[in-house]
């Protein structure tokens, strides 16, 4: 077993078969590859009302089994995503969505802002103008996830 679990295989490479091996879903691996994908995606940055003045700490969750991660923006920039590790009072936005919708996201089936006006998407904590006014950073951030292979739950 290593550090990540029974599934951790730090070559990449599925028992020896070759083949890349996808991050699950809201894993360390998997959030650690979004960061630095997200950090080197001008299009994300672009898309806040005011990056400079984007410092918050967010909420990503699923309402259909225990995934929770955490996130850390500090202007425009994220420094931070992983597992649960700021307090409740601290969290700017609490997002939930079923693994459903943010896989729809990912694949740029549905956008963020979409999906949250349609209710598959729900603001659990925080203001709705800071989903609206930072949409495109949002949503490009959410199609952003399509570009990690993703092992996603059934």
């Amino acid at each position: 077993m290593g550090p990540e679990g029974p599934s951790y295989d730090p070559t990449g490479l599925g028992a020896g078969k070759g083949e890349t091996v996808g991050h699950e879903f809201m894993s360390p691996s998997w959030c650690d590859e979004v960061l630095r994908s997200s950090n080197a995606n001008e299009k994300i940055y672009r898309g806040f009302k005011d990056a400079k003045a984007f410092t918050n700490k967010m909420e990503w969750r699923t309402k259909d089994s225990p995934l929770v991660t955490h996130m850390e923006w500090e202007e425009g920039r994220m420094v931070y995503f992983g597992p649960p590790k700021f307090d409740e009072p601290d969290l700017w936005i609490i997002l939930e969505a079923s693994i459903e919708a943010w896989r729809a996201a990912a694949d740029g089936e549905a956008d963020g802002a979409r999906l949250l006006m349609g209710g598959r998407l729900k603001m659990a904590k925080g203001p709705i103008s800071g989903a609206i006014e930072n949409a495109g950073a949002f949503n490009e951030f959410l199609r952003n996830w399509g570009t990690i292979d993703t092992d996603w739950p059934s």
